[in-house]
């Protein structure tokens, strides 16, 4: 599945975008889309389909608990930008949501570290490019062949 880079507007997989972890800074690729808000999340305010403060409300806390630099793109069905609001969002979610949401960032956490330490144990090997065959040093295991800029996983090589 694809995703629009807000910053460039250019289509990436969102296994390839670089993402930062608002808790622990951790900054890679290979992020799990694990849920997806509904695509009327993004068009809010909208005259055709709006959302409810009801159903906009779990998806814009998530957003500001998880990718909180990315409040300052979003609208709230009221039109008004929610940068400025992540403390607004999250004491406007029930103790339920909240917990849920903070088991996810949790297990999210969980994975994030187990596959930093999994990268890592890439860093430094002599790999070659299954593309152009050009030998390089990898630093983790998702990269791009320095050369031909091909992406591939060194643990797929093996």
């Amino acid at each position: 599945m694809d995703g629009v880079d807000l910053d460039t507007g250019e289509s990436t997989p969102f296994a390839d975008r670089v993402y930062t972890c608002g808790h622990c800074g951790f900054e890679g690729r290979g992020f799990i889309l694990e849920k997806q808000a509904p695509a009327d999340f993004w068009g809010q305010p909208s005259p055709s389909d709006p959302m409810s403060w009801e159903e906009f409300l779990p998806w814009a806390a998530l957003l500001a608990l998880q990718f909180p630099d990315q409040l300052k793109w979003q609208k709230g069905p009221d039109g008004r930008s929610l940068e400025g609001r992540r403390k607004e969002l999250l004491e406007s979610m029930s103790d339920d949501a909240l917990e849920a949401a903070m088991k996810i960032t949790a297990e999210r956490q969980a994975l994030m570290a187990r596959e930093a330490a999994r990268k890592r144990s890439f860093a430094g090997e002599e790999r070659n490019c299954p593309e152009c065959g050009t030998r390089f040093r990898s630093v983790q295991d998702m990269g791009s062949c320095p050369s031909c800029h091909h992406v591939f996983r060194a643990s797929d090589l093996s």
